[in-house]
């Protein structure tokens, strides 16, 4: 039976409307909270914003606070804001909202808000002049304490808050920014926040002394400069303590700078969205504080869209499922959130079904996970949450809540658990278990105390704790421990570290009773103002920085090595068996006992080394002062990209043969290290050369496992893992211009090609990297000419004298270099526009590399660049694809902008390889080729125009058609559930389908449209319902038709194709075999059915023998048809409607019995029906 296919095509325009819906009570976000369709998931969208700043700051205050005992107010006057900005800090260690006010009177909104808190406490963070006393006085009047903190300029009040800071909590570290960028400070605010740093503010040319006397009066180990050179100059950086930059070339870049530097301390699952413009930061200044309160970011937008290195940070690094916007819609568009991608939700068991592609958030309690893979981050919210045997191609966010955990001790546990790294960011009340897991990196960020368990076969490659901590290990493997965070933390070890412990900033380390603690090691990164405080047993310790070292009551140390002069304080009751200064300027004090000698209270020389008579008493067992271990100072990359080299605190051994000891990634995918070796010029360097270059913008880590490598000392190299590498490599080189002496080369000097970067070119290669190619229509005639001479802007250059610093290169050819290239030429005499001379190179010959895709490079030769050097066709215009009537009923609108001279050239226009016939397949109209309607199929199709003197110019055209497919036959009361197949080309079906929007046409009387199921993005099923009661002479071809709602990329009229093919058969029976026999058939003798009727026929079209139920009582449900022991159901099709049975090409030898079946399910008796012999 043939299938009629009529292709038709169709553009669509998707409009999606958001509805809004306000939330009705605190602490759900105020103003807005909407859902917006994002793929197949829904991401939610809150907005925090008001009629006026004043209004935005209340209702920021409402979303995150139901009562509160203190509260910061600050001036909402433009030219003030940074004061609210620098109270951030502040107002996350007393739990406190930030409101505006104005300068004369107390904004009634705020004077609202504040009774409604039940505030107690008020700061005020700007001078009198900014916020009145009639304002305080009004507060006052309100039974509220008020602590004034306005100095008499901004730095002034920086300083202030940080003082009241330090009255709630300790800081080590500070963040430094513009006092006139705010822009800097909100972006590091919430996080500084979090963190219990204070912000400080400075002149971009010079420190204040209000800031210069706060930093001599208080030791602070670190600074934390924000922004960029042109808003804090480097000669600012340089005179504060032990400062580290963060800045990009414009506020965006600094934002993803902060946001890069602290990710594992952000909440992954949720985002802070605010307009980074100046005249807009007040609307969402006030966010700082809610922000912080929840461990979230802020990141800055266009008020039209989010940055997009910006959006692919947050897609990689983060698992988002919730974005708050900052302000009204005057502000920042609520489309910004458009382009994140939301992440999977699992709530409940029945959700963590089979793998998950993309970034998944646990929010449900108590959830079992098991057997699963997850491609992209793990962020588990939940309390109570068990992962078993789950693989994680990207970071697990452990942040559990603080609800009850029913089934386990623990807040979270990780059991079987493959991970690249684990962030564990709250431990609740109850701890996280990490069981028989393997992990790259472990990291501890927790804003409050935690406590992770390690037990089993888990094996962590390296771990480093950025907040409070207990590390319990009961029999893992541990890389080194590195305590590593922006203010004082306390990390407490129980069980065994084998490995070294490293401190890099104010901790405090303590050693539980029974702890073996490999090398403690206080690296150089911890600085002179830093202070480490050692509780508990020690083997041996390295410090290898000038930080402060205090030993706790009772603390013994067997080794102790001082490479740095140190000030160490043991207390009367510790010891420190052996301790050998190696460095002048080292003291000791606190009456505490040293190689065998009572030392002063006072800080004195350390005393000589024990001797084997020692009598001290002290009961530490003599060991031999330990070797110790190199320490990895930096990774990174050659300019060249071709090697990374590792740097460390002292001379190293030679590796040469040993680089199996070391793992290579790049962008995640291995980089086989080819060789090892010691740097020429820095024996502290070791080299590794790599098989693959690396290239700009790539990350590459390196991993390490202990065993070969070891320091010129002997100190074995400890294993590290997933160590981050610096890429310097630069961004490639765009060749910008080609100039040669004479385009012919024709004369009879040395030809020479000058090339032209678009940066400095510090490394070239060498000549024999570089061949000069002679082409033509596309194809390269010769090896070319060998290049012999390369020179700097006129100088010679050879590799041992090295490279000037220019952006050129030149080629010089000598004579039978020349000459080869002449007879090139008279070879090929033709002389067309597309003769070209080609420089080919290849990509990593210079430094930086050469981007063979941009500038005048041309073509690719030999994966090399080509460049047209001789002539150039002029370039057609840009063509247009339509995306109005893209379908094939309508003829497609191909557009560009006019140019005659090209239009009037135009040869020939191909679709594909197929050359169309003008004014039959098109025609060309100014600025438009028209291809006639029904030309092109649906699908993808490259149209290409030709015309003398120039380029191809082509483009995609994209064509959407259905087709259909299925047969049928019409036959009395059997078309019901027949099946209609509806294939789209070209484009998707929506997801869900609306049902209502598909229609079938010239169905027989009887039967209707019954269910539409989408099977996937580009196939629908239609299946008809019910059934004809009327003989019908002629095929039926019923026509689907759908509303272009339905499908993604069409906005034109409904899309209509012929569908299914019903043939018609005539059951009128010509040859009766009786008259409709009544036959009575009993129901287990206690209910009489009334009687149906059976008839028998030869159908001579068919050749075939039937026979026909019908007249079956209503009250029957189905009727049993047994034949030669096989029994078939049917059901009733009631009334007059009869039941068909075909029995094949002879008459069946035995009878036909017939039950009948209620709805209850009582069955009658059978009752026989003989079949005659013959016809």
């Amino acid at each position: 039976m043939g299938l009629k296919v009529f292709n038709k095509v169709l553009a669509v325009t998707l409009i999606m409307l958001l509805a809004v819906t306000p939330l009705s009570h605190p602490p759900a976000f105020a103003a807005d909270e909407v859902s917006a369709s994002v793929g197949a998931s829904t991401l939610q969208v809150d907005r925090l914003g008001g009629k006026d700043r004043y209004n935005t700051a209340v209702e920021i205050s409402k979303a995150g606070w139901q009562t509160a005992d203190t509260a910061i107010i600050a001036s909402g006057n433009n030219q003030n804001l940074v004061d609210a900005l620098t109270s951030a800090p502040l107002a996350k260690a007393k739990s406190a909202p930030i409101l505006y006010t104005g300068t004369d009177n107390l904004n009634e909104q705020t004077k609202l808000e504040i009774k409604r808190l039940g505030i107690k406490d008020v700061y005020i963070t700007s001078g009198s002049g900014v916020i009145s006393e009639q304002a305080i006085i009004e507060i006052e009047e309100m039974g509220i304490t008020v602590h004034r903190l306005g100095g008499t300029d901004r730095y002034e009040t920086a300083v202030n808050v940080a003082k009241e800071l330090m009255k709630s909590q300790g800081f080590s570290d500070v963040v430094i920014a513009n006092g006139y960028a705010n822009v800097d400070a909100l972006s590091v605010a919430p996080i500084a926040a979090a963190q219990g740093m204070p912000i400080l503010l400075t002149d971009g040319n010079q420190v204040p002394k209000v800031i210069r006397d706060f930093f001599n009066q208080n030791k602070l180990s670190r600074s934390l400069v924000i922004g960029g050179t042109g808003v804090i100059s480097d000669s600012v950086k340089s005179s504060l303590p032990n400062a580290e930059r963060l800045g990009g070339a414009t506020r965006y870049e600094t934002n993803l700078e902060v946001l890069n530097a602290f990710k594992d301390n952000l909440r992954p699952d949720k985002i802070y969205v605010a307009n980074g413009e100046n005249e807009h930061l007040v609307n969402s200044l006030a966010g700082a504080a809610l922000a912080a309160s929840l461990g979230a970011e802020i990141v800055f937008s266009a008020k039209e869209s989010i940055p997009g290195g910006t959006v692919d940070y947050i897609n990689r690094e983060q698992a988002v499922n919730n974005v708050v916007l900052l302000g009204g819609e005057a502000v920042i568009d609520y489309q910004v959130h458009e382009p994140l991608i939301k992440a999977f939700s699992i709530a409940t068991n029945s959700d963590a079904k089979e793998s998950i592609s993309g970034n998944t958030v646990i929010t449900g309690s108590n959830i079992v996970v098991e057997n699963m893979t997850f491609d992209k981050n793990l962020v588990i919210l939940g309390s109570g949450v068990v992962l078993k045997n789950v693989t994680v191609n990207g970071t697990i966010f452990v942040n559990p809540d603080s609800g009850s955990s029913a089934g386990t001790s623990f807040d979270a546990s990780l059991e079987g658990v493959i991970s690249k790294n684990i962030v564990v960011q709250n431990g609740a009340k109850r701890g996280i278990q990490i069981t028989d897991t393997q992990a790259d990196k472990l990291t501890v960020a927790s804003q409050k105390p935690v406590v992770v368990v390690t037990e089993g076969s888990t094996n962590i490659k390296s771990t480093v704790v950025a907040s409070d901590a207990t590390l319990k290990n009961n029999g893992a493997t541990f890389g080194p421990v590195t305590a590593d965070a922006k203010k004082p933390i306390t990390v407490n070890l129980a069980g065994e570290f084998k490995t070294n412990v490293v401190i890099n900033s104010t901790a405090t380390v303590i050693a539980d009773a029974g702890s073996v603690i490999g090398n403690l090691v206080i690296a150089d990164k911890a600085n002179n103002n830093d202070i480490v405080k050692l509780e508990g047993y020690f083997k041996s310790i390295i410090s290898n920085s000038k930080a402060g070292i205090a030993l706790a009551e009772n603390t013994r140390v067997s080794n102790f090595e001082v490479n740095e002069a140190n000030n160490i304080i043991v207390p009367p009751s510790a010891s420190i068996y052996w301790l050998e200064a190696k460095a002048d300027g080292a003291k000791v004090s606190g009456g505490g006992r040293i190689n065998g000698t009572n030392i002063k209270d006072t800080p004195s020389v350390p005393p000589e080394l024990p001797t084997s008579d020692d009598d001290s008493g002290d009961t530490s067992e003599p060991v031999t002062p330990p070797v110790a271990a190199p320490l990895l100072v930096s990774a990174e990359t050659s300019p060249a990209g071709d090697k990374i080299l590792l740097t460390f605190d002292k001379n190293m051994a030679d590796p040469a043969g040993k680089q199996e000891s070391f793992t290579v990634q790049t962008d995640d995918t291995p980089n086989t290290v080819a060789a090892a070796a010691l740097n020429n010029l820095d024996n502290k360097i070791i080299e590794l050369t790599l098989t693959s270059y690396i290239t700009n913008g790539q990350t590459v880590t390196v991993d390490y496992t202990a065993g070969t490598i070891a320091a010129a000392d002997n100190g074995a190299l400890a294993t590290f893992a997933s160590q981050s590498v610096t890429n310097n490599v630069p961004v490639d080189a765009v060749l910008m211009s080609v100039e040669y002496d004479n385009g012919m080369l024709a004369d009879e000097d040395d030809d020479k090609f000058t090339l032209t970067f678009n940066q400095d070119i510090t490394n070239v290669g060498a000549p024999g990297d570089y061949r000069v190619r002679y082409a033509h229509d596309g194809q390269v005639w010769s090896s070319g000419s060998e290049v012999v001479e390369l020179s700097y802007n006129g100088t010679d250059y050879t590799v041992s004298d090295g490279p000037i610093g220019t952006n050129t290169v030149i080629i010089n050819l000598t004579s039978s270099g020349r000459s080869k290239m002449l007879a090139m030429r008279s070879s090929s005499p033709d002389g067309n526009t597309d003769d070209v001379i080609v420089i080919v190179y290849s990509h990593f010959s210079l430094t930086p590399h050469v981007d063979n895709t941009n500038g005048l490079n041309k073509s690719k030769i030999d994966d090399n660049a080509g460049i047209d050097i001789v002539s150039e066709d002029p370039q057609p215009p840009v063509l247009t694809a339509d995306s109005t009537s893209n379908n094939t009923t309508a003829d497609i609108s191909i557009t560009f902008t006019d140019d005659e001279t090209w239009r009037n050239a135009i040869t020939a226009v191909k679709d594909g390889e197929d050359t169309l016939t003008e004014e039959w397949d098109y025609e060309i109209n100014e600025g438009e080729i028209l291809i006639y309607g029904w030309l092109l199929s649906p699908g993808s199709h490259t149209i290409t125009v030709q015309a003398g003197g120039h380029s191809d110019a082509t483009v995609v055209q994209n064509i959407v058609g259905l087709s259909v497919s299925d047969d049928g036959e019409i036959t009395e009361g059997a078309e019901d559930g027949e099946i209609i197949t509806v294939t789209l080309d070209g484009s998707t079906f929506v997801d869900p389908l609306n049902e209502d929007m598909f229609t079938v046409t010239n169905l027989p009387d009887g039967v209707s449209k019954g269910t539409v199921t989408r099977v996937s993005d580009t196939e629908v099923t239609i299946a008809l319902s019910g059934n004809t009661t009327i003989d019908y002479d002629i095929d039926m071809y019923p026509a689907v038709s759908i509303d272009p709602s339905q499908v993604i990329g069409y906005s034109g009229d409904n899309l209509t194709e012929s569908g299914v093919t019903l043939t018609a058969i005539d059951i009128t029976p010509p040859m009766p075999i009786n008259n409709g026999e009544d036959i009575e058939l009993e129901l287990d003798a206690e209910q009489d059915f009334d009687t149906g009727k059976v008839k028998f026929y030869y159908h001579p079209t068919f050749d075939n023998y039937w026979f026909a139920i019908w007249h079956v009582p209503s009250d029957v449900k189905d009727i049993v048809l047994t034949i030669d022991g096989s029994a078939e159901t049917r059901t009733n099709p009631g009334g007059n409607n009869t039941i068909l049975k075909m029995l094949g090409d002879t008459i069946p030898s035995s009878s036909l019995f017939i039950e009948y079946k209620d709805a209850k399910g009582n069955t009658s008796s059978a009752t026989e029906i003989i079949f005659p012999s013959e016809l």
